[in-house]
């Protein structure tokens, strides 16, 4: 968190608010395309890793295999949309919009989909293989490539979106390199195609794919909108950065969830309801008070930053940190539902409050810019 919290205050102070939204425009629709076009897979090959059995290697080799050239074949389709298409599209502002970012930073920002398909089927497969250290060593390497990458833009100059993009490129190769050679060491893995086993892993993993977009996009619909509706990039450069901050309160509530989520496993259907009350009100205990605590040093970061005044954040912010109280609430509760056997309640949730988001902010960005995005994600959080 500490590295992530210097690239992001270094890239800011480098690209600028116009910057800093630029990119992570760019960033957000690829990772929309590979929550979207993975199908479910990397879910499916979880759920079937323990009937696997002795299949275990082919299954994860056949994974790997169709998550690469899933990956290569949007990373072709894109370049060829964006190469073609968007010159051609008959909507005025999405092509405004798609325009605005040379073809050179797209094809960068695409160009990373192999790598993430490869990392999204393996990076998740981990734990069950039981390399924890691994599994948790990996977001570390990649922050400390963000802080790197800043510092080397920095002292180069030029067109740092682009050189930005490109070493982020590069870093997730090597992340997909990490979780190949990981993997490698507790199961044989080598190219292959196996049509039984991938359908068997999409049968399972497909029908979470709605549940999965729809909380990806409620969590990112506000970022988009933000460069849809409004003329200038400098509102999404300070709402990113601020949610960047404020997602890290999450990892603190989420990591007393998960300390306490055990006593779920253990307990029968009536004492389960009373712990996941027990778990909620002490997931709320902690995060309240890790969003407290932060509040100053956020001023701190923003004053380092530089690119905005603290009066032009601090509504965001509070709003931003109240509406995590309520998705760390959520986790909660939904984790009680899926041992009910509730997913599709969960299903129904999670695109209720996208659609949810998406027309607050409809309704709001034009008037409050960055501030109405804030309190439509807290709206329909809470």
């Amino acid at each position: 968190a500490a590295l992530g919290v210097a690239a992001e205050v270094l890239f800011l102070r480098l690209l600028g608010k116009e910057g800093w939204g630029a990119l992570a425009f760019l960033l957000l629709v690829p990772n929309l395309t590979v929550l979207v076009a993975d199908l479910g897979l990397p879910v499916g090959m979880l759920l079937g890793l323990r009937q696997a059995g002795p299949a275990i290697p082919r299954m994860l080799a056949a994974a790997a295999t169709a998550a690469f050239l899933q990956g290569t074949a949007c990373f072709l389709a894109a370049v060829a949309l964006f190469a073609w298409g968007v010159p051609h599209l008959g909507w005025d502002r999405p092509r405004e919009i798609l325009a605005f970012h040379p073809l050179s930073h797209w094809t960068l920002a695409f160009a990373v989909l192999p790598f993430s398909f490869l990392i999204q089927a393996l990076q998740s497969q981990l734990l069950p293989l039981g390399m924890l250290r691994t599994f948790h060593a990996l977001p570390v390497l990649f922050n400390a490539a963000r802080l790197a990458a800043s510092l080397a833009a920095g002292a180069r100059g030029g067109d740092a979106t682009a050189f930005l993009l490109a070493w982020f490129l590069g870093t997730s190769a090597v992340q997909a390199a990490v979780c190949v050679a990981a993997v490698r060491r507790r199961v044989p893995l080598r190219p292959c195609w196996d049509g039984a086993l991938l359908r068997a892993a999409l049968r399972r993993g497909l029908p979470t794919v709605p549940t999965t977009a729809a909380t990806y996009l409620h969590r990112t619909v506000d970022q988009t909108m933000l460069r849809v509706l409004l003329p200038t990039l400098g509102p999404l450069g300070i709402y990113a950065f601020l949610v960047q901050q404020s997602d890290r309160l999450f990892l603190f509530a989420n990591a007393v969830a998960q300390g306490l989520q055990a006593r779920l496993t253990t307990l029968d259907a009536a004492q389960g309801a009373a712990a996941t009350a027990r778990l909620a009100r002490h997931t709320l205990l902690w995060s309240g008070a890790s969003a407290a605590a932060s509040v100053p040093f956020v001023w701190i970061l923003v004053r380092l930053a530089g690119e905005f005044p603290w009066s032009e954040a601090w509504r965001i912010f509070l709003c931003l940190a109240a509406a995590v109280q309520f998705f760390a609430l959520s986790k909660v509760v939904t984790a009680h539902l899926l041992q009910e056997g509730m997913q599709r309640s969960v299903g129904r949730i999670a695109i209720g409050a996208a659609v949810l988001n998406v027309a607050l902010n409809l309704l709001w960005i034009p008037r409050h810019g960055a501030g109405g995005a804030a309190a439509a994600t807290l709206a329909s959080d809470a």
